[in-house]
């Protein structure tokens, strides 16, 4: 019975140290993520030089529509993922081009409603163009600082 306690003990001393650097790895990952965001955020806003108020307006529509988005994002990857390194038969590989073209479709729609409607409803239609070009253009620098930093 004592065996068991001091078993159960050491294994709980033991794990500490992966649980501690799991929690130090997931802060340091969301401090990224902030950083990230408020990157996105400073340069989004200055290539479409928002007013104070278009701004009020702006944000919470833009930030509905990018947690949609990023959650149509994260169903699509974990159905890419399914399909990757594994021998696919033909009607297996029907149902994964199907949920990937279903994805592709929804994540379409999602991109009409908001750049064809909803933020056309905040924003000029320029500044709306202006969007579109300020998130691929920030998508770039992230990935080319990403280049460098595998480089260095």
């Amino acid at each position: 019975m004592k065996k068991a306690y001091l078993l159960t003990a050491l294994l709980l001393l033991l794990s500490l140290p992966v649980a501690l650097a799991q929690a130090q790895a997931k802060a340091q990952g969301d401090r990224s993520n902030e950083k990230i965001e408020a990157a996105r955020i400073a340069h989004i806003t200055t290539r479409l030089n928002l007013s104070p108020e278009q701004a009020q307006k702006f944000w919470p529509v833009y930030n509905e529509y990018a947690g949609k988005r990023d959650k149509l994002r994260q169903e699509h990857r974990t159905i890419i993922q399914s399909g990757k390194g594994v021998e696919l038969g033909n009607e297996d590989a029907r149902k994964y081009i199907s949920e990937h073209l279903r994805m592709e479709r929804e994540e379409a729609a999602l991109d009409e409603e908001y750049y064809g409607r909803k933020l056309l409803s905040v924003l000029e239609p320029r500044q709306v163009v202006q969007l579109m070009h300020a998130e691929h253009e920030f998508k770039k620098m992230l990935l080319d600082r990403l280049k460098e930093r595998r480089a260095n």
